[in-house]
């Protein structure tokens, strides 16, 4: 596997919600990363609409119309490994509510051999298991810390738990050559059903988050 990158994909899912995926794409660090790609979907010619006025919007980004999720998915990190990219992949109801302090070379620069997973979302606050209910998790107390990184251990936590769960779609960063040597072997044809499949294989994966 390799284990240095100088490029961060972005692959953002969206359907029927370009109000919301413009709150996410207007919040995106500057220069973080090199490529980004929405995969849209839309119910009807209303909502078609919102999407059009987006790619006006933000001409720098790619937008591509859904017409096979796992076929168009796949063929996007697949293209993301020849080009020796990292993929970070987001639903569109997430945004970035402040300039992350990580830099991009720090995420690059990480040892891609043993870490799984850069989450963009998970650190010392992430108690929050379910805003729903107001589950709490157990705070993170192992962990490694370098400058202003830090780094644990997920098979340490409850698997259901964030800092056990490696395989959110809501902004991490993976190896492309992970993730598609993992997704070949999963049927799926949504974000849910790719998520499930991803977390199948935990067992066999890198075991640190940062």
């Amino acid at each position: 596997m390799v284990s240095s990158f100088n490029v961060i994909s972005l692959l953002i899912w969206s359907k029927d919600r370009a109000c919301q995926l413009d709150c996410l794409l207007s919040s995106l660090p500057s220069k973080m990363f090199d490529t980004v790609t929405v995969l849209y979907k839309t119910s009807s010619d209303v909502f078609l609409e919102g999407y059009k006025r987006l790619k006006s919007k933000y001409p720098s980004i790619t937008f591509e119309y859904e017409g096979s999720f796992h076929a168009q998915t796949m063929q996007w990190v697949q293209a993301q490994k020849y080009a020796n990219a990292l993929v970070c992949v987001s639903t569109d109801d997430t945004v970035f509510y402040r300039t992350p302090t990580v830099t991009k070379e720090q995420i690059e620069n990480l040892n891609w051999e043993t870490n799984c997973t850069f989450s963009f979302r998970y650190g010392l606050n992430t108690v929050v298991q379910n805003h729903n209910t107001g589950e709490i998790q157990p705070a993170l107390n192992v962990y490694e810390k370098t400058n202003n990184l830090i780094t644990w251990r997920f098979d340490e936590y409850h698997p259901l738990h964030n800092y056990g769960y490696p395989f959110g779609l809501d902004l991490h960063v993976y190896s492309s050559e992970l993730m598609l040597q993992l997704m070949q072997n999963i049927p799926f044809s949504n974000t849910n059903q790719l998520e499930s499949g991803l977390f199948r294989y935990t067992p066999v994966v890198p075991k640190l988050i940062t």
